[in-house]
Parts: structure tokens; sequence; C-alpha cells
């Protein structure tokens, strides 16, 4: 890793990040991912769409998003994971306590750990992926949904089925951000980055079979190379191998648990 940001930090901090794993709701998944793997991956999905972010907002401040996408799930030391499945059916008085609750960890955090994170405040940047108020927490949301979707994809490829529901929701939830952050409307229909409009890719004339030959099988170092229909799949898998190496592939195709017989 060459990540140094955080070497002022106490490695409770990436520790703890790396204890919490993802998606409880599902009693099995082959390729199950901890926060510290999906804040970096967030982070290079935030870098990789920055581009975009520039032509429709002219002070997008990339480093502080891709900062921001590091620390996004922070809170989640303290609170715990909640799922965004479970926060999309909460009720108005469930999410309040939740952002409450979010806001008590986040003081928590800022007087235990340093001030900064690069040039920028730490306690700041967790107040602004809790409130969700400015470009660069609204690309950060994106990129948030986008790996989930991602990660979906790449169990349901393994033949791992729980995950349909995955697959299901996060299109949805990727669709809704327009009306929940409608300045964000121009770049989440924006053609340039692969990343970016992934449901223009629903809309293929012919989708060939042997495309998904490999499917149903867990990930190997060669398929996690093959391409897709699904080209924002394609580059997340990418983003992985080119930024972390032989570390990267690990994560993508060890298999850490399996269906019961």
């Amino acid at each position: 890793m060459k990540e140094d940001l955080f070497k002022d930090f106490p490695k409770e901090r990436e520790e703890g990040l790396k204890k919490l794993y993802r998606y409880s709701a599902f009693d099995v998944m082959f390729y199950r991912s901890n926060l510290w793997t999906h804040a970096h991956r967030v982070s290079w999905l935030t870098e990789d769409i920055t581009p975009v972010a520039l032509k429709y907002f002219k002070k997008f401040d990339g480093e502080k998003a891709r900062i921001l996408a590091l620390v996004h799930d922070d809170a989640e030391l303290i609170t715990g994971d909640i799922q965004s499945r479970a926060k999309a059916r909460a009720s108005k008085k469930d999410k309040l306590k939740w952002e409450r609750s979010e806001a008590r960890a986040i003081k928590e955090l800022s007087s235990r750990y340093p001030k900064y994170v690069g040039s920028y405040r730490y306690g700041e940047l967790l107040t602004e992926a809790l409130e969700k108020s400015t470009p660069e927490s609204w690309v950060v949301t994106f990129a948030d949904k986008l790996d989930a979707y991602c990660e979906g994809l790449h169990e349901v490829f393994a033949g791992n089925f729980s995950l349909l529901q995955c697959i299901l929701f996060y299109p949805r939830m990727l669709g809704f951000l327009d009306r929940k952050f409608p300045k964000l409307t121009p770049f989440l229909y924006d053609r340039t980055s692969p990343l970016v409009d992934v449901e223009r890719y629903l809309h293929v004339p012919l989708i060939k079979s042997k495309r998904y030959a490999h499917a149903g099988k867990p990930h190997t170092k060669k398929t996690i190379t093959l391409s897709s229909t699904s080209p924002f799949y394609d580059r997340w898998r990418a983003l992985v191998i080119k930024h972390w190496g032989e570390e990267g592939i690990k994560t993508l195709i060890d298999q850490k648990e399996f269906l019961s017989r």
C-alpha cells in the first residue's frame, strides 16, 4: 500500500475497519470484503470519475473527494455496519436515530484521532460524509453504491445467486440519486466514462452467451480479465488490480466462504 495519509493515526483505525465485514444480511458471500477494502475501492472509483465531475462542478476538489472516500464509513467503527437496504426501508424516525448516532460517533472519533488527513480536517470530512451537502460527497455516494453493485455482480458471476437481491437493488439506488441530488443529474448521465450512466448497458442489442461461458464458477486469474457486457464492472476489477496488484487479485479470486451442499 502506498497510502500514507493515515501514518499519524493509531493502528486501531485500520484494524477496526478490517474487522468490519460487509453484507451481514447474507449468510454466504464468496468474496466478502471489509470496510478497509471497500473504502479503498470507493476512493479508486472516485479518483477515476473525477474528470467527469470536473466537467460539471468547476470547483470540484478531486483530492478531497478521494480522501473523503477513504473515511466515509469511519463512523461505523463505533456504530457498526448499517446495511443500505435497511436504510432504504427505514422509517423517518429510524433514519433520524441513525443520523444522531453517527453524529455522536463522528464527535468521538474527531476527539480520538488526528485533526487532519492530508490538508483536510478529519472531523469535517466525516460530517460531510454524513450530511452529503457537497459535490464531493455526492460523487463519493455514487461511487459507494457503484462499488456495492459491482460486488454483487462479482458474486453472482461466480455462482452465488444469493446476491441477486443486491444486483436488483443497487441499480435502483443509483437511479434515485438524481432525485436526491438534482445538481448531480448531468454527471449521472455523462457517457465519457464506463463508470457513469451504467443503465445504458442494459440496451445492448445482442448479448452472446459465450461472454458468460465461464460464469457460475469461482473466479480465477484468467476470468477476472475477461470482458463482460458490463463495462463498469470490468473497470471496477481493473482498478482493483491496478492499485493493489497481486493483493487486489487475491481479493477478487480468493474464495472465503462456501455454499453448503
